[in-house]
């Protein structure tokens, strides 16, 4: 069906052509599950066509404040509320964590918050309470770091102008990842740079 374009509905006795494409996606090695017999290789090459890969979360942390922004308006619309943000302290909490269940758990620790708060500001205190670690870890480092050194600063910002703004290159460079990098430029205010 997939490969002729065509296919009989359930309970139909006539074909029906259609011009689709296929999109799939999975979170298993589909490859390996070919080589040991436990996914379809016919089915295998029908989609996959054109095979895009998606980094995990914690590797695309510039995602995180619009991924906020859009479950924010998302969950505004479906539960006809007006919150209008997230508190940066909360942010930064966010940027923090790891994420093991990606989009879908960041989602969902939004929706956590969209439940808890009464206000318009998402804060911390509305954030699922193993987050509480990270708050309590930052508190830690805020403390004992206090603001960030003008020659870190100057540092960071000379990196990135030799490698014309790219972040991947200067993190490399800087030696430190990509999602450290942009928790400074955001302390710096610079986290718009691309």
């Amino acid at each position: 069906a997939v490969q002729d374009k065509e296919f009989v509905p359930l309970g139909g006795t006539k074909t029906v052509k259609v011009d689709v494409r296929v999109i799939s996606a999975t979170n298993r090695n589909l490859e390996q599950l070919v080589k040991e017999g436990q996914f379809r290789q016919d089915l295998y090459y029908r989609l996959n066509v054109i095979k895009l890969e998606l980094p995990n979360l914690r590797e695309r942390p510039e995602d995180i404040p619009l991924l906020v922004d859009h479950f924010i308006t998302k969950f505004n619309q479906r539960d006809q509320r007006n919150i209008e943000r997230i508190s940066p302290y909360a942010m930064e909490i966010l940027l923090q964590y790891e994420y093991p269940g990606n989009v879908r758990e960041l989602e969902n620790i939004l929706e956590h918050a969209f439940i808890l708060c009464k206000g318009n500001i998402i804060s911390k205190e509305h954030l699922p309470s193993y987050t509480i670690e990270i708050a309590s870890e930052l508190e830690k480092i805020e403390t004992s770091s206090g603001l960030m050194s003008q020659v870190e600063t100057d540092t960071i910002l000379s990196t990135l102008k030799k490698h014309n703004w790219n972040k991947i290159k200067t993190s490399e460079e800087l030696g430190i990842h990509r999602s450290t990098l942009w928790r400074k430029l955001k302390r710096m205010g610079n986290c718009n740079l691309s």
